[in-house]
């Protein structure tokens, strides 16, 4: 029976290791899911202030849209913002903010 207790003692022997392999597997995604969360959560909250900005401002615009306050903060922001602004397109029209948004 010798050679069946060592036949048996390394099938268990290699049960035992693929178990800590899976284990070293499923520890491993699950931290991978865990960052993949975090940074779904962090994506949704960035996207709910992008959200809240975009209405802010369009909200501002037709607030203002006729009146000289969005001509001055729509200078005042093309020269403080002229390079990412040029970066982005920034939404404009030969070079002028869309005041029709």
């Amino acid at each position: 029976m010798s050679r069946q207790h060592d036949a048996n003692a390394a099938i268990l022997d290699e049960l035992v290791a693929l178990v800590e392999k899976a284990s070293r597997t499923i520890h491993h995604l699950q931290q991978e899911i865990n960052v993949r969360d975090e940074r779904i959560a962090a994506l949704e909250a960035a996207r709910a202030e992008l959200e809240k900005d975009a209405y802010w401002c369009r909200w501002f615009r037709a607030q203002y849209r006729n009146s000289p306050i969005l001509s001055a903060v729509d200078a005042a922001f093309d020269s403080a913002h002229a390079n990412f602004a040029s970066s982005i397109g920034a939404g404009r029209d030969d070079g002028k903010r869309r005041r029709d948004k």
